[in-house]
């Protein structure tokens, strides 16, 4: 093991993710995001096949510390969307749960809007979060009506 491993292995950091809607006349998060959270048990990632997510313990590594998707206020929800202690390398997997479109009905085009999720961690009790790997845009499609 190399010293850069064995002091990553040292590391221990709290992730979130937040969600940002894309500048537009629609707030895109507020519209069709209810909620993201830490997905504690792990396992496959379509995204990613035969890298599959680490298993977090529920009780001793999951917390709830902010209010909605975007994550500005440091207040409980009922979601945990928090994962603590987690090691550089393990990767931890988010769950999006989507809001029912009851805004925008189906015309004669599909109409999308579009959010940006970001990765936040904090080792321990830093004042300040940092920004870990590039953010990814989402979109949400609303599908033309049937002709």
């Amino acid at each position: 093991m190399s010293g850069v491993q064995a002091l990553l292995k040292g590391i221990k950091m709290n992730l979130r993710v937040l969600a940002s809607p894309v500048p537009a006349a629609v707030d895109t998060v507020d519209t069709f995001i209810e909620s993201v959270a830490v997905n504690a048990p792990g396992g496959s990632d379509e995204a990613e096949p035969g890298v599959p997510c680490f298993s977090l313990n529920a009780v001793q590594q999951l917390t709830d510390q902010w209010t909605g998707p975007k994550g500005l206020v440091n207040l409980a929800d009922g979601v945990n969307e928090t994962a603590l202690g987690v090691i550089p390398g393990q990767k931890i997997c988010f769950k999006l749960i989507p809001k029912p479109n009851t805004s925008f009905p189906q015309g004669p085009a599909p109409q999308v809007f579009k959010a940006v999720l970001t990765v936040k961690a904090r080792n321990g009790a830093a004042a300040t979060e940092l920004l870990l790997g590039a953010p990814r845009e989402i979109a949400f499609i609303i599908p033309p009506s049937p002709q």
